[in-house]
């Protein structure tokens, strides 16, 4: 809650729609903890969805793991709101998906 207060707080708009369908890009994400929490925490009416990013696939896939703990398997529910991806993040626009290039908020926590 921490982090999408604080957008809430700094958002350049101060209208209702600034807590509206986030869609979150976390960075060097390691186990996704962050992001899980986002989506498990907000209906998708406040967090839409959710990209996380590791250069690590021993991360990512403990990551997925995670998700499919925390959110259920893929194919229902807050799950299918996550997206892991395997990349270096100096190079993230070139592993997000069309339908998830753009971003309102971007996580970096180490």
């Amino acid at each position: 809650d921490f982090l999408l207060d604080l957008h809430v707080k700094h958002h350049a708009s101060s209208s209702a729609s600034s807590t509206k369908d986030l869609r979150i890009l976390e960075l060097a994400a390691g186990p996704a903890r962050h992001s899980l929490a986002a989506l498990a925490s907000h209906p998708p009416s406040e967090v839409d969805s959710v990209v996380a990013l590791d250069r690590s696939k021993d991360m990512v896939k403990y990551g997925e793991e995670n998700a499919d703990y925390e959110l259920g398997a893929p194919g229902g529910g807050r799950r299918d709101d996550f997206e892991y991806v395997n990349g270096d993040m100096r190079h993230a626009d070139e592993y997000t998906t069309a339908s998830s290039s753009k971003f309102d908020m971007a996580w970096l926590l180490l």
